[in-house]
């Protein structure tokens, strides 16, 4: 993190790259990287664009199949 405010307290346009799939963030005019933590829940809405609701509707199929196997057959 303090090469990251360094290289921006010495140019406030520095470009930063951040490659979410990888969680690596690197800075672009010395190339240098480091790897970050993300909730994987969080990452996997990130990627896909998608808020709390957005993920339950991507589980539809799931959520579905799993309320036919709770049905009670009478």
């Amino acid at each position: 993190m303090q090469e990251i405010f360094t290289a921006i307290n010495h140019n406030p346009k520095a470009e930063l790259e951040v490659d979410l799939e990888s969680q690596q963030i690197t800075i672009v005019s010395n190339g240098h990287s480091e790897q970050f933590e993300i909730n994987p829940y969080k990452k996997m809405c990130l990627i896909n664009g998608y808020d709390d609701i957005d993920y339950i509707l991507s589980m539809k199929d799931k959520v579905e199949a799993y309320e036919k196997s709770k049905e009670f057959n009478f």
